[in-house]
């Protein structure tokens, strides 16, 4: 059996590690910003206790092989976002949760339709006039 034919002169392979990295970016960016959407969310508030941290991990992983595989711009912006802003993020949302959720318990019902309360000194000289 002949060998095979050496490669063509040229560039005829392209370079796949900046796709590789767009990739990561890619990937990085929905893993991030899927743990940010989760703390949003009230059912699974806990659970992104349990998983955030791991996500943040692995965006910051990927940042870091982005960087290096030829995107530093996106590279660098991941990294950022997963290092300061994620986890502000990640761990203000249940608080911001419970102050939304004890503002919207404490207004009064629009069905019970509260009428506002007048004192009986109101009443008097609203009758005098």
């Amino acid at each position: 059996m002949p060998p095979p034919p050496p490669p063509p002169s040229g560039n005829a392979y392209p370079d796949s590690s900046v796709e590789n990295a767009r990739t990561c970016l890619v990937w990085g960016w929905c893993l991030v910003g899927g743990g940010c959407l989760i703390a949003l969310v009230p059912v699974v508030r806990v659970l992104n206790l349990l998983v955030g941290p791991p996500l943040l991990l692995a965006g910051l992983i990927l940042a870091i092989v982005a960087i290096s595989k030829g995107r530093p711009g996106g590279g660098v912006a991941l990294l950022l976002f997963s290092i300061t802003a994620a986890p502000i993020i990640m761990f203000l949302a249940p608080m911001l949760g419970l102050l939304g959720f004890g503002s919207a318990s404490a207004s009064p019902s629009p069905t019970t339709g509260s009428l506002p309360v007048r004192s009986e000194v109101e009443m008097r000289e609203s009758g005098r006039k």
